[in-house]
């Protein structure tokens, strides 16, 4: 079971950090960490910019959400060193810092009528993985939909099957997670939980190149009323159903992600 789990992590790894542009964009946010400017705060800001960039987590629709964020890190840490060794440290012990749990317990940012937006642990979470070189686990969404499914298919894990949303709980979930599965290693563990979770979204773009995904849904006959979550969940059924006649479009490794991700999603 370990070595299985363990077998799909390093899959998923190989495949992501050599033919994606989901690759691609991590090399690029990764640069923006070595650029340190004259103004801490300022730098700051610029990193959180990027993320939420690519990374979509929609900060950018609060009002002062990033400003506030970035102040907030520049009140406990003013410079990445002392910053990124309390998260290395937290991660061994996720209740005992309180820095720590403040920055991802606070609200940041307002609406536009001037009403608090919450916390954002999703965005600090990535700001984190990348500033301790992917050491980090990452907190969305799809780590929280492609989590219950591995437990519960290895039940013999012996982990509780939903996430905790609180901070210090979650990091402490997974790493249960990351020990007993055998996988030792955040980054992969996250690119396992992210691969597998964008294909039972059928989110592809990242996934596969333009060539290869055109040549996939040209195949596939859409409404022309058919919504956006709706073809996703179409494209995700065609590969699944027809994985053997694409073989000869989707790189193996890639193919045995999505037969696995086929089998924990039934």
């Amino acid at each position: 079971m370990t070595t299985k789990i363990q077998a799909y992590s390093e899959l998923s790894n190989l495949f992501l950090d050599k033919r994606t542009d989901y690759f691609n964009d991590k090399q690029i946010i990764k640069k923006i960490f070595s650029i340190n400017g004259v103004d801490h705060q300022e730098t700051i800001r610029i990193r959180l910019t990027i993320i939420d960039s690519y990374y979509s987590t929609n900060m950018s629709r609060r009002y002062y959400g990033i400003q506030n964020i970035s102040k907030r890190i520049l009140d406990y840490y003013n410079d990445d060193n002392s910053f990124k060794n309390d998260l290395l440290q937290f991660i061994i012990e996720p209740f005992n810092n309180d820095q720590i749990i403040d920055l991802f317990k606070q609200s940041y940012g307002i609406s536009k009528d001037g009403e608090p937006k919450g916390k954002a642990i999703s965005l600090l979470s990535k700001y984190a993985y990348f500033l301790t070189d992917y050491n980090f686990p990452i907190y969305d969404s799809i780590v929280f939909e492609t989590y219950p499914k591995i437990v519960m298919k290895y039940p013999e894990l012996g982990l509780d099957k939903n996430l905790s949303t609180d901070i210090s709980s979650f990091i402490a979930m997974i790493n249960s997670l990351n020990r007993v599965s055998g996988v030792n290693n955040f980054n992969k563990l996250d690119n396992l939980l992210w691969l597998v979770g964008k294909i039972i979204r059928g989110n592809f773009s990242l996934i596969l190149d333009e060539e290869t995904y055109l040549k996939i849904v040209d195949q596939i006959n859409f409404n022309s009323k058919t919504k956006s979550l709706e073809k996703d969940r179409i494209i995700k059924n065609y590969i699944f159903e027809n994985l053997d006649k694409l073989k000869h479009l989707i790189h193996k490794d890639l193919s045995t992600i999505i037969a696995f991700a086929k089998e924990i999603e039934s």
